[in-house]
């Protein structure tokens, strides 16, 4: 019996990410900065730092591909891809 070649499923992207996030989150690190000044933060600088560490684990290099993979309702706050980089 032959066996198909199956692509590789990156679908577990979002549950990378917040696995990432848990780990940095408990390192207590002080990424958060805080400013009154323009817009409100929609996501927070941890967040893009774990999304940015999936990204690389999962060797994805196009942020095109990455924000296609996600699923937005599973991460509601997630920015749009032309406000993300991670090179």
């Amino acid at each position: 019996m032959k066996s198909k070649n199956k692509p590789i499923s990156i679908s577990n992207i979002v549950k990378n990410y917040f696995r990432v996030l848990e780990v940095i989150s408990s390192l207590n690190s002080k990424l958060e900065y805080k400013s009154d000044v323009g817009r409100k933060q929609k996501i927070s600088d941890l967040e893009v730092v774990a999304l940015g560490l999936t990204a690389e684990f999962k060797s994805i290099d196009s942020e095109n591909f990455l924000f296609k993979e996600i699923n937005k309702q599973q991460i509601p706050n997630l920015i749009e891809r032309s406000q993300f980089n991670f090179n």
